[in-house]
């Protein structure tokens, strides 16, 4: 009895590897089917006869973007407020794409500090007239770490 108990444990522990190892191959190649695609990653080697500050989106009371770095960051602060081009109002990205760690460049015009009563503190303003985003591009899945992409598809955007 407790052979048959081993070798039907050993069965079932078989079909739900497979049957996993199925359902990963059918994401895999939904993965890899041809998308629409909507804007191409840039290397950061790409950036060296721009002015430009590297972000990431954020959720801080007042700011939208948290500052990573780039030839025309301020130091001084860890958040900033973007006003021009901005990837979520152009493409209406999805939650996920937007939070799975994607690095946006923000190409800076201007660049504007100043105190604001609401928030009470100092803040930084860049007014820009575009955008990328840098290389390799996240659309939070879980083969983010497998398949590394250098676009912004049709899937990232909210239907």
């Amino acid at each position: 009895m407790k052979l048959l108990n081993n070798s039907f444990t050993v069965s079932v522990m078989i079909l739900l590897f497979v049957f996993l190892v199925f359902l990963g191959f059918i994401n895999l190649f939904e993965l890899m089917r041809p998308k629409e695609i909507l804007k191409t990653a840039v290397f950061k080697g790409d950036l060296r006869e721009k002015n430009y500050i590297y972000c990431q989106p954020c959720s801080v009371t007042g700011f939208e973007w948290r500052l990573i770095g780039g030839n025309s960051m301020n130091a001084r602060y860890d958040y900033c407020i973007v006003r021009g081009a901005d990837p979520e109002s152009i493409f209406n990205l999805k939650y996920e794409f937007m939070t799975a760690g994607n690095i946006f460049v923000f190409y800076v015009l201007e660049q504007k500090e100043y105190y604001s009563e609401i928030l009470g503190e100092q803040c930084i303003e860049y007014i820009v007239d575009g955008w990328d985003v840098l290389y390799p591009v996240k659309h939070g899945s879980i083969f983010d770490g497998i398949i590394f992409s250098k676009h912004i598809t049709i899937d990232d955007i909210k239907e």
